[in-house]
């Protein structure tokens, strides 16, 4: 906390947009009941701030991958929601609860409850360390959509006795068909989507083929000039051997697993969404929201775009997390940190979302 507070100090005395992000928890909770923990985030800068509630946000009343936790024994399993999200879109909503205003100086607390949203079976009982996510977007003065790393510390807890609650899946709604809740306009919709996200990812899996010599000794990865590596470079940063397969192998599980979906259409009510998932859920339910539907069809950040994006969640094809939203932060990701990007949904939706002339295109053919 004394480090907390220094860099406190320091921040107020910048002329430059700042968040401080505090976290406290209970030293000891008896079970995952009583794992609660408070967020408080202060605008220690000179400007007001207008911060979105985006999902994996402390700001978001979603139970969604909020905190990074850590123990000797390993870290526990994320069992809450996942959801395709755009920044736009939530601003662009109309609702009033999609954003907080913070002037200089103010504060604004959330309580969370763990219980339901981590499983801590594997690591068992112990000492674990936790901090929140501290990139919050936001909007500057001149209505510019940006994005800032809050100062944040990082707090522990000791966990006993009860380490999960029931599995989720058990308390979602019954498997009946494939559409649930869908009308028969909503479920042509799905099936169209449904189509251009499998070319979609049959595009992807050759185009990762066309770059990548799997089985050269030593392992050659051809030139960013040299069939059109470029696109890969852009959503997942410098060629890399482990990286590429780890993308590859991803795109090939949803292409096994994908026609095993099943949709939900009236669960989700929530306007700044577009849908989201359980990634544990052995069902691979996709719960689709009001603004799915007026998506065109095919490209970025579309219909079929959303079903390879929640798709890419699912623990059994591989477990995608949603580390930044939007072509803009996707690229930035990419170029800095590209271990992350390849373990982000919105770089996978955006990998290659065009016809199959345009694959050629990109691969010169």
């Amino acid at each position: 906390m004394i480090a907390l507070s220094t860099l406190f100090l320091a921040a107020f005395v910048s002329a430059t947009p700042r968040l401080l992000l505090e976290v406290t928890g209970p030293s000891k909770a008896v079970n995952i009941h009583g794992l609660v923990v408070k967020t408080t985030v202060t605008n220690v800068g000179d400007e007001t701030l207008e911060l979105l509630r985006a999902p994996g946000s402390v700001l978001s009343s979603d139970n969604t991958d909020t905190f990074r936790i850590s123990s000797p024994s390993g870290a526990p399993a994320f069992t809450g929601i996942r959801a395709k999200w755009l920044p736009e879109l939530a601003l662009g909503s109309g609702l009033g609860d999609t954003t907080t205003i913070l002037t200089p100086g103010q504060s604004i607390e959330k309580i969370h409850s763990l219980a339901g949203v981590y499983n801590f079976t594997e690591p068992g009982e112990g000492q674990y360390t936790f901090r929140a996510s501290d990139v919050f977007d936001y909007v500057d003065s001149a209505g510019t959509l940006k994005s800032i790393r809050a100062i944040s510390n990082s707090d522990q807890f000791h966990l006993t006795g009860l380490l999960a609650t029931s599995d989720p899946s058990t308390l979602r709604l019954p498997v009946a068909s494939r559409y649930r809740d869908c009308s028969e306009e909503q479920i042509v919709s799905i099936r169209e989507a449904a189509v251009q996200a499998g070319q979609f990812v049959d595009q992807a899996q050759t185009y990762l083929q066309a770059i990548y010599v799997p089985n050269a000794e030593p392992q050659v990865l051809l030139g960013a000039e040299f069939l059109g590596a470029r696109q890969y470079t852009k959503w997942f940063g410098a060629l890399d051997d482990n990286r590429i397969r780890t993308v590859a192998r991803h795109f090939e599980n949803i292409a096994i697993t994908s026609s095993c979906s099943r949709y939900n259409c009236g669960t989700c009510v929530d306007q700044d969404k577009y849908a989201y998932v359980w990634p544990n859920d052995k069902f691979q339910r996709i719960y689709l929201c009001p603004p799915f539907w007026k998506l065109k069809l095919n490209g970025l950040d579309s219909r079929a775009g959303t079903i390879v994006h929640e798709n890419s969640h699912f623990d059994i094809n591989g477990g995608t997390k949603d580390l930044v939203y939007g072509q803009k932060n996707s690229t930035k990701l990419a170029q800095e940190f590209p271990n992350q990007a390849v373990l982000n949904a919105d770089n996978h939706e955006y990998l290659f979302p065009g016809s199959v002339e345009n694959l050629h295109k990109v691969l010169g053919q």
